[in-house]
C-alpha cells in the first residue's frame, strides 16, 4: 500500500533523512513536512493526510518514547470526515488492570492511561485537536457471556474483538511485532508477532481476550494483571479537520 504521507516521487532517502530527523527534534514527521512554501501549518499537513488515507495506508503521527509513531488505517467515515487508526506495532508493556481484579473496560487503568498520559506523552496540543472521543460499546464474550461493561466515552481505546473481526479479516493481518522501546519493557514476541489486549472480556470477569503472536483472538483471554509480556496496541478515531 502507498504510504500517504509521502509526496509522490519522494524518495525513499529522503523518507529515511525525515524520520531521523522527527527523532532527533522530537517532532512528528507531519510536523517536520509542513514546510511547502511557507503558508501551509503542520495541522494543514495532517488533515490532508488524514483525508487521503485510505484503508491499508500507513502515517505518522505524534511521537512515544522518542521515536515518530506509525499509525495504520483501519477505516473511513465519510459522513463524520475522520479515520479509523491503530499504532502499526505493540509500543507499551502494560497491565489491563493494575493489580488484577475483576473490571471491564470502563473501569480499567488501561483506558485511563491512554485516555491521559499516553495522549500527553505522545501528541502536541494541535494534534491532540484531531482526536475525538467516541462511543464504545463493549459486547459480552461470545462464548462465555461474561459481562462486557457499561457504555465508555473514550479518545483513545483498544479494539473489541468484534471490531478485531472487523477490520482485520485473518490472523496474518492481526499479527504484529512490538517496538524497541515495548520490547525493552518487557512484552514478549514469538515468531515475529507480539501479544496485545482486546478491551473485551475473556472466560472470567478478570479475564481479559487479546490477540496471540499468531493473531489469532483468544476467547478464554489472561489476567488483567499480567503485564509481563502483555502489550497494547492504542486505537483512535481522528478528525480530518482540527476541532476549533
Amino acid at each position: 500500500m502507498r504510504d500517504s504521507r509521502w509526496p509522490a516521487g519522494t524518495s525513499v532517502a529522503i523518507r529515511v533523512l525525515v524520520l531521523i530527523l522527527c527523532t532527533i527534534l522530537g517532532v512528528s514527521s507531519v510536523a517536520l513536512c509542513a514546510c511547502g512554501d511557507g503558508r501551509e501549518t503542520a495541522a494543514d499537513v495532517l488533515s490532508q493526510t488524514l483525508q487521503n488515507s485510505w484503508p491499508g495506508d500507513t502515517l505518522v503521527m505524534g511521537a512515544y518514547a522518542g521515536e515518530p509513531l506509525e499509525w495504520r488505517v483501519l477505516a473511513r467515515d465519510e459522513t463524520n470526515g475522520r479515520t479509523l487508526l491503530i499504532t502499526e506495532y505493540v509500543v507499551e508493556d502494560i497491565a489491563y488492570q493494575e493489580g488484577g481484579g475483576s473490571t471491564t473496560w470502563a473501569a480499567c487503568t488501561l483506558r485511563t492511561w491512554l485516555n491521559g498520559d499516553f495522549i500527553l506523552d505522545t501528541f502536541s496540543a494541535d494534534e491532540q485537536r484531531f482526536l475525538t472521543e467516541t462511543m464504545l460499546v463493549t459486547a459480552d464474550n461470545p462464548t462465555y457471556h461474561t459481562q462486557g461493561g457499561t457504555v465508555a466515552y473514550d479518545r483513545v481505546f483498544c479494539l473489541s474483538v468484534e471490531e478485531l473481526q472487523q477490520y482485520f479479516l485473518c490472523m496474518p493481518e492481526r499479527q504484529t511485532p512490538a517496538t524497541a522501546h515495548a520490547l525493552e519493557a518487557g512484552v514478549s514476541e514469538f515468531s515475529g508477532g507480539a501479544h496485545w489486549w482486546s478491551r473485551s472480556p475473556g472466560r472470567h470477569q478478570d479475564n481479559i481476550a487479546y490477540v496471540t503472536p499468531g493473531g489469532n483472538i483468544d476467547l478464554f483471554g489472561i489476567n488483567v494483571g499480567r503485564e509481563d509480556y502483555m502489550g497494547v496496541r492504542p486505537a483512535m478515531w481522528v478528525l480530518w479537520k482540527p476541532a476549533e
